[in-house]
């Protein structure tokens, strides 16, 4: 397995962050599937800064995590 990440914002260490995609619909499935994503153009749904996001281990973002529902 690779090794795991996650994203917390530079700005408030928030883990809620949305990057920006493409999705297509699936006939068969009968639900959306990514098609592709963008490792810029994304920002912080917590304090709205742009790409703002900080690839971390997953020990990093599991505390970050955490530390949100202090």
């Amino acid at each position: 397995m690779d090794k795991q990440v996650g994203y917390i914002c530079e700005d408030c260490g928030s883990t809620d962050i949305l990057f920006d995609a493409y999705a297509a619909w699936d006939h068969i499935s009968q639900r959306m599937e990514l098609h592709s994503h963008y490792d810029k153009d994304h920002r912080c749904n917590e304090c709205g800064a742009q790409d703002c996001a900080s690839e971390v281990d997953i020990e990093t973002y599991e505390k970050a995590i955490m530390k949100e529902f202090e």
